[in-house]
């Protein structure tokens, strides 16, 4: 029997080290390392929730619980508490297994095998996971991928979570040796080298429980009942108290200038110390009974197995659980083991217990039945719109229960097992994972986390955008309980990771879906961001998926690979017949009205990728006869920002293909009196008038959407519109023209309102002119041209039969597309550019890939949980 404890104490101190202290939980680590604005206290990130061990989070939900989901991701009982962070639960097995589980539903993200089993919860702070093993190695993961930042040999057998620490010596991780060692160490949490470490002696027994920090203290027990402070700074040893009892894995409790303390063993006992003195207070200890105890002469020994003190309001909470030996009921007979496990709430103020209340009872015919570790689970507490509320596992019955501030229970569920793993709760879900590996998900019907942002996303993937300081659009997210949401923005340049290193950070007030992003950004290169939503309980969504933009850089203007400094110059070159003009990607600002003679082609590299910017002018580009002559063309370009956009003033012949005309004031295209061009496959969008002709323009295969007006005749002026999605103007459609062959007037949905790309399969793909080009579209690409400036390029979207993801969405710089051939096709093979699909913007209508049926909605938000493994202190 006495080899049986002491093998259950070994292992005891393996999992009771599973509490990180995680300053930024609190708001406090964020803002230093990232330049940003304190964000809330959120996520579960460490064991204790914050530095001192608290369990007891702000966020406000309430019983009961439905199911959410459950998991079993690896074979093996779960003894560590799991972390939530950043729409990840992080999970580590006593096999070693690290796993990344996605909260949103509990499907696994990423699993690696550690360097030797783990008994102690990882800690995660600013994308960085830290965690000791049972092989003595210390061990530091990103959390985006699980990825190895560092790893060092540290020791023996190290049961205690580290503390994670943010101060003027930078971010670090502080935590006890294993076995055989008897030390503390505070680590740098970059590169896991040593800052300082106790002098020898300092510490008198083996540390297996988690440090807390309060008061520029470290905090810590040693399983011969002694309870020590450190300074934070220098490891300097600053008091220590003794109490009876074994510590094992019960980590201390500091709350302003008092500190818990629980040891287990022969009594259970709470005691209550001045934080900075250590000096037990006067009333305490507070000691727990077993009201249904056998008599003392029924039993030969008995002993208690503690959890770690919490808080529940202006209440401390534990879980105790009292083990007897029970005589031989006769000579010879097996012996019998009674186990009878409670919560109990103590009022600090009164040093006096404030209600009890029991978990549960088993019989054990032999000690192996037994649970390991002398140690049950410690309860969390949660915030309510009145008073908290604390959520319990057992370590004895298969049962999580909820009960309030008072000690009535309000909700009970069944598990998979019975647990030594804490319940955790974040995001309005429950989650507790048991000793047969089963992870219950349990999603509070009071309040339910939001999504993340599905749409809306401006810039769109692989958009070029004007700088320096662009703002950053989104979709509102779904919220089940529909309140008004707050949003967080993460932005990364090259190299940077959305977990550990962003390079800015914004957070939005209630109801706004924009943020300004202020720093300054680098020309041509690629940046990600990503959005989430907390609603005002406090709960988060998971973060949104990446999306790419490039910054603009100023567009190369060439003449047959001669650069030139101005499009006046390049002009100045050409002959009087004319020739090519091509701009690169990026941004032709304008100073002045940018004069384009007949004969002459202006042609950008994509519609999205090169940018003339007329923001100020009276027009942006006039095309004119200027003695040349020829066909004047626009084409792969965007034209935004002028009153008038482009003007067309005496010449019958201009030709405008694959052109985005968009924000112009008064005008997107102006064709005046005499003058006549012809527009295929081009966007005109949020100008005054989409089109105004006086003389004769021929459009189609084209959307001109969002206008104040759509198409309009002035004067002898003719429209002769074919196959064209002409809708959501405000005013009108037509003003004195009218829809003809094949026109109509359907919303769509648009990756981004910034370059009006289309959001996959729409109403208006393969819905363009018959007799129009087709063959650079990707395939499928149905034989017919798709309606907008994209149709007939390599970055079209794609048939129906390919889904809805956009060929041209693109992560990264992209390369430089050639310019499109316009002879006609009868279903040529383009090359399909990189790339992947986005999520919708929709006009006038409902977004196809946006929709918002209450089966989804529901769906996700039962899905909307957290982690699949947890453990428990």
């Amino acid at each position: 029997m006495a080899h049986q404890h002491l093998r259950r104490e070994v292992v005891t101190m393996f999992f009771a080290s599973k509490k990180i202290l995680r300053i930024s939980a609190v708001g406090l680590a964020l803002a230093p390392l990232l330049g940003a604005a304190p964000a809330f206290a959120n996520d579960w990130p460490s064991l204790g929730l914050d530095a001192g061990r608290g369990r007891a989070t702000d966020e406000k939900a309430g019983a009961p619980f439905s199911i959410a989901w459950n998991a079993s991701p690896s074979a093996g009982a779960f003894v560590a508490s799991p972390a939530v962070v950043d729409g990840f639960v992080v999970v580590a097995g006593a096999k070693g297994d690290v796993t990344a589980l996605n909260a949103l539903d509990g499907t696994a993200a990423w699993t690696v095998k550690a360097s030797g089993g783990i008994g102690a919860s990882p800690a995660v702070d600013h994308g960085r996971i830290y965690f000791p093993t049972l092989s003595g190695q210390l061990q530091a993961l990103h959390l985006g991928t699980g990825a190895i930042a560092w790893s060092r040999a540290f020791g023996g057998q190290n049961y205690g979570s580290p503390v994670v620490v943010s101060d003027d010596m930078g971010a670090s991780v502080v935590l006890a040796a294993g076995f055989p060692q008897q030390k503390v160490v505070r680590l740098s949490a970059s590169t896991g080298a040593t800052q300082w470490e106790t002098a020898p002696d300092a510490v008198a027994d083996l540390v297996t429980s988690s440090p807390a920090l309060g008061a520029g203290r470290v905090t810590f027990g040693m399983n011969g009942g002694r309870y020590q402070t450190l300074d934070v700074l220098t490891g300097v040893t600053a008091w220590h108290s003794d109490v009876m009892g074994a510590v094992g894995l019960s980590a201390p409790l500091v709350v302003g200038t008092t500190a818990y303390f629980l040891p287990g063993g022969a009594a259970s006992a709470l005691y209550a110390a001045d934080a900075t003195t250590g000096q037990v207070l006067s009333g305490w200890p507070v000691q727990v009974t077993d009201p249904s105890a056998p008599a003392a002469t029924a039993f030969t020994s008995s002993r208690h197995a503690i959890s770690s003190p919490a808080l529940l309001g202006d209440l401390v909470v534990f879980v105790t659980r009292f083990e007897y030996d029970l005589k031989p009921a006769t000579v010879g007979a097996p012996a019998v083991h009674t186990l009878r496990e409670y919560i109990v709430a103590v009022d600090p103020k009164t040093a006096a217990v404030a209600w009890q209340q029991e978990l549960g009872h088993r019989d054990a015919s032999t000690s192996n039945d037994i649970p390991e570790l002398n140690v049950s689970p410690t309860p969390v507490s949660f915030a309510t719109d009145s008073s908290p509320l604390v959520a319990v596992a057992s370590s004895i019955v298969p049962s999580v229960q909820v009960y309030d501030l008072g000690g009535k229970q309000l909700w009970s569920a069944s598990l998979s097992a019975p647990t030594r793993s804490s319940p955790v709760f974040a995001n309005g879900v429950l989650v507790v994972a048991t000793d047969m590996g089963v992870v219950h998900a349990f999603a509070s019907d009071v309040n339910h986390a939001p999504l993340a942002p599905a749409g809306g996303f401006d810039p769109a993937d692989g958009q070029m955008v004007d700088g320096p300081k662009p703002t950053l659009k989104w979709a509102a997210a779904q919220d089940a309980e529909g309140q008004a949401l707050r949003y967080q923005v993460r932005v990364m340049g090259t190299g940077d990771d959305l977990y550990e290193s962003p390079f800015a950070q914004l957070d939005t007030a209630a109801g706004e879906t924009s943020a300004l992003l202020t720093q300054s950004l680098t020309p041509g290169a690629t940046y990600r961001y990503a959005v989430r939503s907390r609603d005002e309980k406090g709960a988060w969504s998971s973060w949104s998926p990446l999306h790419a933009f490039i910054m603009s850089i100023p567009a190369t203007i060439e003449v047959a690979g001669k650069t030139f400094g101005t499009v006046d110059d390049a002009v100045a070159s050409l002959p009087a017949t004319g020739g090519q003009i091509d701009l690169g990607r990026g941004s032709l600002h304008l100073q002045s009205t940018l004069s384009l003679p007949a004969g002459v082609s202006l042609v950008g590299t994509t519609p999205h990728d090169t940018i003339v910017d007329a923001t100020g002018l009276r027009a942006g580009i006039q095309i004119t006869t200027a003695a040349h002559t020829g066909a004047p063309a626009l084409k792969n370009l965007t034209v935004m920002g002028a009153d008038v956009g482009v003007d067309v003033v005496d010449v019958s012949n201009a030709v405008l293909r694959n052109v985005v005309v968009r924000d112009n004031k008064k005008a997107g295209v102006q064709i005046e009196e005499g003058a006549g061009a012809e527009a295929i496959n081009v966007t005109l969008a949020r100008n005054g008038i989409g089109a105004t002709v006086g003389g004769k323009l021929s459009i189609h295969s084209s959307l001109v959407v969002q206008n104040d007006t759509g198409l309009a005749q002035t004067g002898q002026g003719g429209v002769t519109s074919r196959y064209n999605d002409v809708f959501a103007n405000a005013t009108a459609n037509y003003q004195d023209a009218t829809a003809g062959t094949g026109d109509i007037s359907v919303a769509v949905s648009f990756r981004s309102t910034a370059d009006f790309h289309l959001a996959g399969f729409q109403p208006t793909t393969d819905r363009g002119d018959p007799g129009d080009a087709y063959g650079l579209e990707p395939q499928p690409n149905g034989a017919r041209v798709n309606m907008g400036a994209f149709g007939n390029t390599p970055t079209a979207e794609l048939s129906e039969s390919a889904g809805t993801s956009i060929p041209g969405a693109r992560v990264g710089l992209p390369t430089a597309a050639t310019t499109p051939s316009e002879t006609p096709s009868t279903g040529g093979t383009s090359t399909t550019p990189p790339g992947g699909g986005g999520t919708g913007c929709a006009l006038g209508g409902t977004s196809p890939a946006g929709g918002s049926s209450p089966a989804w909605i529901l769906a996700a938000f039962g899905a909307v949980v957290i982690a699949r493994r947890r453990i428990r202190r």
